[in-house]
C-alpha cells in the first residue's frame, strides 16, 4: 500500500512538471524569478502546478497593463524582452523585506558620479542629466541632494556609475537591462555600459536609444525606497517604453508619503559647478471632469494615422470614419512625457509634434517619444511661450512648411531650408483653436464651428457646424451616435424615408458596406456627391425641411397594401382648420384650391370640394396638426407635412412650421412655401412616389420649392389616371372660389438652342469663376474666356424662374435675377432666397423690365446697382438704400448687358461687345463675340480687329483716386451731360 502510494505521487509530481515546461520555457521561468514573480527561497521548482505559472504570469500582465489571460502570449513574450530596469518588480522573500529600509533617516543626502559612459556626451552633459533628474524629486518632497566630490563613492549616500556586464554586485547585467540600484540605506545606481544611452533634451542621433534622463530619474526612486508601479505614466513603472519626464501623481504621492511634502526652495547645490535645477513646469492636478466629445470647442486636432484626435486640457479622444470611435483620456496615458495642456498638434512623415507651453514634444509612429526641443529650435522667438495653432503645408512637393500661429503672427518654418518667415493673422481668425486636414480638406476650429478652406476661392467658408463633420454620442448617448459607433441621427433617418427595411433589416446583422450603400441612395436622390458616407453635404441635407413621406418603399407589406390610384375619376376634399399664423381660413383654401387646379389641369381627375364634419365622408381631409396628432407617425422637427396614399389620401401639414402663402412672397427669412408642399402632397395622395430631379414637384426637399409641374410630374401622373380629355374648372360649393391659377406661359416649343457666339444676348454676369450668358430659355457659360457649359435650360439650373432673365448681376454671395418687376435672389450654391418687387429698390412701380444691370464700387465700401430700364438708370445706394436717377443718351438703347471679366468691363449691343478703356473712359468700337471668349468652330483664333475708341464710358472698375472727377466724366459721357 505504501508503494503504491508513492507511485502516485512521483507520478502525479512528474506530471505537474511536464505541464509546466510545456506551458513556460525556462528563459520565461528565470525572468519571473529574476524580477520577483516567484520566490526562489520558498517556491521550490518540482512543486510549482500550472496554476501556481499562471497567477504569476497574471501578476506580470497586470504591472504591465497587459491583457490578464494567464498565458505568455505574443504580447507577453515582447514585453519580457523589452528593455528595462533590472530591479525586480515584486519583494517576495523574508530576507528582502527584513533587511529593506524603505527610507532614508535623514534629508540631506550626497551624491556623486563616477564616470560617464562610452557615447558622444561629455562629462558635463550626463553630470547635468543626472543632476535635473535628482531635481524632479527634491522638487516634490521634503529633500535635499547636494554633489560632493569622492575618490571611490563610498563616503557618499548615492554613488552612480556606468558598468559593463560583470561589475562585482550580485546583479551582472544582460541585454535587456538599462540600470538597476539599491534601496535605502545602500541606494547605489549602476548603469549597463553595453546600452546606447541619449541624452533626452538633445534628442536621439538615430535609432532607439535610451532617455538616460528618464531612467535616472526611476533608478533614483528606487534609491529613495519606491518599488516599481503599474502605472505607464508614472516613472517607476519598469519598462523603459514610455520613457516620461514628468512625475505622475502616484509617484509624488508615493514619495511623499515616504518624505513630507517640499517646503523650502528647489534650489540644487552642485559644489562641483552650478547647476540650478528648475523642475518642470506642472499644472496642479484637479479632478477635473472628461469633456464632451461632441463639443467642437477643442485646444487642439490631427490625423494620427487613420484616426482623427482631438484634445481638450488634459484630455483627448478619437473619430474613425467621421464617427466617434475611443472616449476621452488623459492625454498622459498614451503619451507619458505630455502632462499639462496640449496648445496643438502637426503630423509630418511619421512624427508627431505635441506643442505644449514653449515645449514641443515629437513621437514617432510607434507612440515612442524621439525628442523634446524648445520652440526656439523652430526660430521661433524666446518670448513666444504658446503655439495655438500648427499645420502642415507644401508649398512644392519637395518643400514642407509647418505653419505655427502665435497670437496674430504665423510663423512659417521651411522644414528642409530650416529657415523661419513670418505672416500677420488675419483678424478674422483671432478665435481659431486648432487646425485639422481630413480627406485632403482643411478645416479650422472656432468657437462658432468649422471653416472649411475653399481652395477655388483661397478663403475660409463661412462656419458650419461640428456636427457636420463628425458625429458622436456625448454624455448619455443622446449626441448622435450609439454606443456601437453607427450615426444614430443617420440611421434613424435612412429608416425613417425607407432607405432602411425596418422589418427585414435587424440592426445587429448590417454591416458597414450595408449602410454605405443605403447612404449611396440618399445621395442619388438628392443629387448629392455619392461618397457613401454621412459627410457635411448629406448631413446638411438630412437636416433641412422636407415632406414626411418615405422616398423608397421598401416592406412587402407596405407594396402589397398600397392601392396605387383612386378607381373613380372626382375625388372630394376639405380643409378642416389653417395654421398659426397671419393668413385666415380663405386664404389657406384658396391656395390649396389652387393646388389641385396645378393636378387637375393635365390629367383626367376633377377635385370638389365638399362640406364635412369631421373629414370621414370626403376622399382627402386636410389639416394642420401638431408633432403628436394621432396619425400613424408623428412629425419630426424638419418634417413639413405627409399625406396618406390613396385610397386614403388624408393630407397633414406641420402646424409648428411658419408657412408663407408663395404668391405674397417670404416675409421673413426661409419660410416654407405653402403652394409647393400641397402640390407635392397632392401628388402623394393621388398615388406618387418622390422623384429625384430638382425640378419635380414630387422632389423630397422644400429647397427649391417648385410652382409648376415638370415633364416627369405630368408624366407620372398620366400614367395613372390618363391624359386630361375634360373642363379642368374646379367645383367648389363653398362660396363658389374663383381659381385663378398662375399665369403660365406656352408649354416648350421646339425652340432651337441659340449660338453661344452670338453677341446678341439677354443677360450676362460673372457668378463664381464662371461667365454666365443668357439668352431666351436658356443660358450657357464660359471659364478662362472658352466655352465651358451649355447651352442649357435655365428652369433646370434654377427651378424657381418662371421666364426669360431680363437683367442679372452679382453681389457678395447672391445672384440676383432681374424677371419682369420681380427679382429672385438667390445664394452662390443655387438656393432660392427669396423674391422681391423692384419697388424694393425704390423705383417706380410702372417699370416693368430692367434690361441691364451690374454693380460698382464708389469706394471700398459704397456698393451700387446700377439698373437701366429703357430710358433711365437707377443708382441704388446699397447701404444707404437711396435711389437716384439719369436718363440714358439715345447711344446706348440697344444695350442689353453689362459684364466685368478678367478686369475689364463690356457692354453687350446688337452690333458686338464694347470695351471699357481705361486710359481714356471711353469704350472700343464694338467686336464679336468670338473675339473676346473662345467658342464655336474656330475656337476664339479668329482675326479680330478692332477699330478706334469710342467717347462713351461706364461707371466700372474704376480706381479710388479721383473718383469724383472720373464720376463726373463717366456720368457725362454715358447720359449725354
Amino acid at each position: 500500500m505504501f508503494v503504491k502510494c508513492a507511485v502516485l505521487q512521483v507520478a502525479l509530481l512528474l506530471s505537474l512538471c511536464s505541464t509546466a515546461a510545456v506551458d513556460v520555457t525556462d528563459n520565461e521561468i528565470k525572468y519571473l524569478e529574476k524580477y520577483g514573480y516567484i520566490d526562489t527561497d520558498k517556491d521550490v521548482a518540482f512543486l510549482r502546478s500550472p496554476s501556481f505559472y499562471e497567477e504569476r504570469i497574471k501578476e506580470f500582465q497586470e504591472m504591465f497593463a497587459l491583457p490578464i489571460t494567464g498565458k505568455i502570449d505574443s504580447a507577453t513574450r515582447q514585453r519580457m524582452s523589452t528593455p528595462r530596469c533590472g530591479m525586480p518588480d515584486k519583494r517576495r522573500t523574508r530576507r528582502q523585506r527584513r533587511n529593506t529600509v524603505r527610507k532614508w533617516p535623514k534629508e540631506r543626502l550626497t551624491y556623486w558620479l563616477k564616470n560617464t559612459p562610452r557615447s558622444e556626451y561629455t562629462a558635463n552633459q550626463i553630470r547635468t542629466a543626472i543632476a535635473k533628474a535628482f531635481g524632479l524629486w527634491q522638487a516634490v518632497a521634503n529633500i535635499e541632494f547636494v554633489w560632493k566630490d569622492s575618490e571611490d563613492g563610498r563616503d557618499v549616500d548615492i554613488a552612480l556609475s556606468f558598468e559593463d556586464r560583470e561589475h562585482g554586485d550580485s546583479y551582472p547585467f544582460d541585454e535587456s537591462v538599462l540600470a538597476h540600484a539599491f534601496f535605502p540605506t545602500h541606494g547605489d545606481v549602476h548603469f549597463n555600459n553595453e546600452q546606447d544611452f541619449t541624452i533626452f533634451y538633445e534628442g536621439p542621433k538615430g535609432g532607439r536609444r535610451h532617455k538616460l534622463f528618464s531612467i535616472a530619474a526611476h533608478e533614483i526612486g528606487h534609491s529613495l525606497g519606491l518599488d516599481h508601479m503599474n502605472k505607464i505614466d508614472s516613472i517607476m513603472f519598469p519598462n523603459d517604453e514610455y520613457s516620461p519626464t514628468r512625475l505622475s501623481s502616484d509617484d509624488i504621492a508615493a514619495i511623499q508619503s515616504l518624505y513630507g511634502v517640499n517646503t523650502a526652495s528647489n534650489r540644487f547645490e552642485d559644489t562641483g559647478y552650478e547647476v540650478s535645477i528648475k523642475p518642470d513646469s506642472r499644472e496642479d492636478v484637479v479632478d477635473e471632469p472628461s469633456p464632451d466629445p461632441c463639443d467642437g470647442r477643442i485646444d487642439a486636432a490631427a490625423k494620427i494615422g487613420d484616426e482623427v484626435y482631438m484634445f481638450k486640457g488634459r484630455w483627448f479622444w478619437t473619430f474613425k470614419d467621421g464617427r466617434l470611435h475611443s472616449s476621452p483620456r488623459r492625454a498622459s496615458q498614451l503619451w507619458p512625457a505630455i502632462a499639462g495642456k496640449v496648445d496643438s498638434v502637426l503630423t509630418y512623415k511619421r512624427y508627431t509634434y505635441f506643442f505644449v507651453a514653449d515645449n514641443v514634444y515629437i513621437y514617432d509612429s510607434d507612440g515612442r517619444l524621439y525628442s523634446q526641443v524648445k520652440l526656439t529650435k523652430f526660430g521661433i522667438p524666446e518670448h513666444v511661450q504658446k503655439i495655438r495653432l500648427a499645420f502642415l503645408r507644401y508649398r512644392n512637393p519637395n518643400a514642407p512648411t509647418f505653419h505655427l500661429w502665435s497670437g496674430s503672427v504665423n510663423y512659417q518654418y521651411d522644414v528642409k531650408a530650416k529657415t523661419t518667415s513670418t505672416v500677420r493673422i488675419d483678424n478674422d481668425f483671432d478665435d481659431a483653436t486648432a487646425s485639422l486636414d481630413v480627406d485632403k480638406d482643411n478645416y479650422i476650429f472656432t468657437p462658432w464651428g468649422l471653416r472649411k478652406f475653399d481652395k477655388q476661392a483661397h478663403r475660409y467658408r463661412e462656419p458650419i457646424p461640428f456636427s457636420s463633420l463628425f458625429e458622436c454620442e456625448g454624455e448619455g448617448g443622446e449626441r448622435g451616435h450609439s454606443r456601437r459607433g453607427r450615426p444614430v441621427v443617420g440611421i434613424t433617418y435612412l429608416e425613417k424615408y425607407g432607405y432602411v427595411h425596418i422589418d427585414k433589416d435587424v440592426a445587429t446583422f448590417r454591416s458597414s458596406t450595408f449602410y454605405e450603400e443605403r447612404v449611396k441612395e440618399f445621395q442619388e436622390m438628392f443629387a448629392l456627391p455619392i461618397t457613401g458616407k454621412i459627410d457635411s453635404a448629406t448631413k446638411q441635407m438630412m437636416s433641412t425641411p422636407r415632406c414626411g413621406m418615405p422616398d423608397k418603399r421598401r416592406t412587402r407589406r407596405y407594396h402589397r397594401s398600397i392601392v396605387r390610384r383612386w378607381p373613380k375619376h372626382r375625388v372630394t376634399y376639405w380643409l378642416k382648420n389653417s395654421p398659426d399664423s397671419e393668413y385666415s381660413y380663405d386664404q389657406i383654401r384658396t391656395v390649396i384650391s389652387r393646388a389641385f387646379e396645378v393636378w387637375q389641369k393635365v390629367t383626367n381627375i376633377e377635385f370638389k370640394w365638399q362640406d364635412s364634419y369631421d373629414g370621414f365622408d370626403v376622399d382627402i381631409a386636410i389639416s394642420f396638426e401638431d408633432k403628436e396628432h394621432g396619425a400613424d407617425h408623428s412629425f419630426g422637427d424638419h418634417d413639413l407635412a405627409h399625406a396618406f396614399l390613396p385610397p386614403r389620401g388624408d393630407i397633414h401639414f406641420n402646424n409648428k412650421h411658419d408657412f408663407a402663402i408663395f404668391y405674397e412672397g417670404p416675409t421673413r427669412g426661409h419660410r416654407p412655401k405653402l403652394f409647393s408642399i400641397a402640390l407635392n402632397e397632392i401628388g402623394h395622395s393621388l398615388g406618387l412616389d418622390h422623384m429625384n430631379k430638382i425640378d419635380s414637384i414630387m422632389f423630397p426637399n422644400d429647397e427649391y420649392s417648385p410652382t409648376r409641374l415638370s415633364s416627369d410630374d405630368i408624366a407620372a401622373i398620366q400614367s395613372l389616371y390618363g391624359v386630361k380629355e375634360t373642363s379642368s374648372e374646379i367645383e367648389d360649393y363653398e362660396d363658389d372660389v374663383v381659381i385663378e391659377s398662375e399665369s403660365e406661359e406656352e408649354a416648350d416649343s421646339d425652340e432651337p438652342a441659340p449660338d453661344p457666339c452670338d453677341s446678341r444676348i439677354d443677360a450676362a454676369a460673372k457668378i463664381g469663376h464662371e461667365v454666365y450668358v443668357f439668352k431666351g430659355k436658356w443660358f450657357w457659360t464660359f471659364k478662362h474666356k472658352s466655352l465651358f457649359h451649355g447651352p442649357r435650360k435655365v428652369a433646370e439650373h434654377w427651378p424657381h424662374l418662371p421666364g426669360n432673365v431680363d437683367a442679372v448681376l452679382s453681389y457678395k454671395n447672391y445672384s440676383y435675377f432681374f424677371i419682369g418687376d420681380k427679382v429672385y435672389i438667390y445664394s452662390k450654391n443655387r438656393r432660392f432666397r427669396k423674391v422681391v418687387k423692384l419697388t424694393a429698390y425704390g423705383i417706380a412701380a410702372y417699370v416693368k423690365k430692367i434690361r441691364l444691370a451690374f454693380v460698382w464700387y464708389q469706394d471700398q465700401n459704397t456698393p451700387i446697382f446700377f439698373m437701366w430700364s429703357d430710358t433711365v438708370v437707377y443708382k441704388y445706394d446699397v447701404k444707404a438704400k437711396r435711389i437716384s436717377t439719369f436718363p440714358i443718351t439715345e447711344k446706348w438703347n440697344g444695350a442689353t448687358a453689362n459684364l466685368d471679366m478678367n478686369g475689364d468691363n463690356y457692354i453687350f449691343t446688337p452690333k458686338g461687345l464694347h470695351k471699357f478703356h481705361n486710359g481714356s473712359y471711353t469704350y472700343e468700337e464694338p467686336t464679336a463675340l468670338k473675339c473676346v471668349l473662345q467658342c464655336g468652330a474656330n475656337d476664339g483664333r479668329l482675326s479680330c480687329e478692332r477699330s478706334a475708341q469710342l467717347r462713351h464710358a461706364l461707371l466700372v472698375a474704376l480706381s479710388v483716386q479721383n473718383v469724383n472727377h472720373m464720376t463726373y466724366r463717366l456720368q457725362g459721357s454715358l447720359f449725354g451731360w
